[in-house]
């Protein structure tokens, strides 16, 4: 009589030929194998494959057979006690005749007994294990039965782990552990080398995660989140975080996607998000603008891959186009030369070359002429590049503590400009600037013209033209003529000091020098005596009046006071036979001498 195997198998243990021909002997496998298909049975989203049936195999003892059962279930040889059990039961099964390769074969079929030790709890234990090791889970019951189901029929346990490993819902498996620990699928290699851990060297798959989550690429991967989250190199301080989300992350506690979550929504993080803010746009990071970087962030971008997006942005553009406002106190042109300038800035602030402040430090050190060019706007005055309010100013804007028009502003408003005003009002009006002067003054300024423009138009003015007419009165002691040279005169006079080539004392003092026969015949009006252009008083009257000291009807009433003056009087008190004069007398006729002397010139030598 023979013994056979499920589907094949046979244990043979006599035989009888139809031909006679030959006695007991085993098998030849047979010349096709036939595919056996099953319904796939799912759960942990595994299905068992269809398995091709074992060839044909014969033993002639029960022990061969039970130690077949044993070796293709349990992949052991079977212990006394298990022989013990099974043997008995081998050797009860009913006998039966069947044909192979011509040979009339008594044999027992082994089945019912593979059946039953297929479907012991240790081989369920085991093909669980292999689950476990596999994938990291028990598998639902119904995987397991139909498992067991194939190990009956003979199909080895070697096979179904081989199916294990190789089905989908094991790739899935470590897909999951790599998307886990690594923020992404697992690729081919990465597949070959977690079978290889797995199935070949017996790591678990629990040990298996673990060991991922502490490799050198998770470690590498951790930093790489550093990079891109703190836009930082990490360094040794960092090893102990590492290490911790390390560990969670083998433990199942944590994955690499929630750590990297988790430590964008870090407060901690805010003094990240101000740093990236300052560096762009000079201002930390209000909540929009945190909530904007968390999500390009948790969508996978890096902090350096954000800010290259950020840098080219409309908000940007409109950021480096205030810049120009700001430090060179003009409209940028949307082409030419300043588009190549905020072109270049985006890309120097997109790869992290640059930053906000250092573009205003940097353009504003070219300020010198524009800044200088604001002390002449305001104050008319020629200065150097090492001049105070330029080098501070400039150092201001480049700090972003001033713009340019803020700096012009405050110029404007400055005790410099005060001074300044008051030089203005000196050269035209020979008086230093009043309240109401300074408004005007600064309310034209701010307006946009400059102290020399406005000296052009205040030039010409009708306070200027009053002031004219006046140093007519005062030089010569007559009124101007409305027309005729004299206008020309005062238009000349106008056209010098709208251009700051002339000043009303210069002007006083040139007229003055002119004084010389008029005063001249002042002397002879009053002393009756002629003199030359040497005389002490005709000098020193053209010299007080050019200085503004008096007028000329002030010196002529100095004459008409003088001991001069009163001499002439006395002389002819004492040929009229009169007593001398005394004081008051004299003061009287002096007074009489002046009166005379203006009604003469004014009316009748005018």
């Amino acid at each position: 009589m023979q013994f056979l195997s499920p589907s094949s198998a046979i244990f043979v243990s006599d035989t009888a030929s139809s031909s006679g021909a030959e006695t007991a002997r085993a098998a030849t496998p047979s010349a096709s194998l036939t595919a056996v298909s099953f319904l796939a049975v799912t759960g942990s989203n595994f299905s068992w494959p269809g398995f091709t049936t074992p060839a044909p195999q014969t033993w002639n003892t029960v022990e061969e057979a039970d130690k077949y059962i044993f070796n293709t279930i349990e992949e052991r040889d079977p212990t006394a006690a298990e022989s013990a059990t099974y043997i008995p039961k081998l050797e009860a099964l009913p006998a039966t005749q069947t044909v192979i390769n011509g040979v009339l074969v008594n044999y027992r079929d082994i089945t019912p007994v593979m059946s039953e030790v297929a479907h012991l709890q240790i081989t369920t234990d085991k093909l669980q294990g292999q689950f476990q090791t596999a994938m990291g889970d028990n598998a639902s019951s119904d995987v397991i039965s139909a498992g067991e189901d194939y190990l009956g029929k003979g199909v080895s346990f070697g096979t179904l782990r081989e199916a294990i490993f190789n089905s989908d819902a094991e790739k899935s498996a470590i897909n999951t552990v790599y998307q886990e620990v690594h923020g992404q699928a697992a690729n081919d290699t990465d597949q070959q080398y977690a079978k290889q851990q797995l199935f070949q060297n017996g790591i678990t798959f629990q040990q298996f995660r673990i060991n991922e989550a502490h490799s050198w690429r998770a470690t590498d991967e951790l930093k790489q989140v550093i990079r891109d989250i703190q836009d930082r190199e990490p360094g040794d301080y960092d090893n102990g975080w590492i290490q911790s989300q390390e560990d969670q992350i083998g433990n199942g506690q944590q994955t690499f996607g929630s750590v990297r979550h988790g430590l964008i929504y870090n407060d901690g993080e805010n003094g990240i998000f101000d740093s990236y803010e300052q560096k762009l746009y000079g201002v930390n990071a209000d909540d929009p603008t945190r909530t904007w970087l968390q999500s390009n962030l948790d969508d996978g971008k890096s902090l350096r891959e954000i800010r290259v997006i950020d840098a080219h942005s409309s908000r940007m553009q409109d950021t480096l186009m205030q810049l120009i406002r700001d430090v060179q106190g003009r409209e940028p042109a949307s082409s030419g030369s300043d588009e190549s300038f905020i072109q270049s800035w985006m890309n120097d602030l997109g790869n992290g070359n640059t930053t906000l402040a250092t573009l205003y430090s940097g353009l504003a050190s070219y300020d010198d002429d524009l800044l200088r060019q604001q002390v002449k706007f305001v104050t008319d005055q020629d200065v150097g590049a090492d001049d105070s309010w330029v080098v501070s100013t400039k150092q201001q804007i480049g700090n972003r503590q001033e713009t340019l028009a803020s700096a012009r502003n405050n110029l404007i408003n400055s005790d410099r400009a005060n001074a300044a005003f008051d030089v203005y009002e000196q050269r035209l009006y020979a008086v230093n600037a009043g309240s109401a002067d300074r408004d005007w003054l600064r309310s034209n300024l701010n307006s946009g013209t400059s102290l020399s423009g406005i000296r052009v138009i205040d030039a010409h003015s009708d306070r200027m033209q009053g002031t004219l007419n006046q140093l007519i009165r005062d030089v010569q002691g007559r009124e101007p003529t409305p027309t005729g040279d004299e206008q020309r005169f005062i238009q000349s006079w106008m056209n010098d000091m709208g251009n700051n080539t002339r000043t009303l004392n210069q002007t006083y003092s040139e007229l003055a020098t002119y004084d010389d026969g008029i005063l001249k015949q002042q002397v002879k009006f009053v002393t009756g005596q002629d003199v030359g252009s040497d005389d002490s008083w005709v000098s020193g009257s053209i010299q007080q009046i050019g200085n503004r000291q008096t007028t000329y009807w002030g010196a002529v009433m100095t004459l008409t006071q003088s001991d001069r003056a009163h001499g002439v009087i006395q002389d002819v008190y004492a040929d009229w036979g009169q007593l001398p004069p005394d004081a008051a007398a004299l003061q009287t006729a002096g007074t009489a001498l002046y009166n005379l002397s203006y009604a003469w010139t004014t009316t009748i030598q005018n």
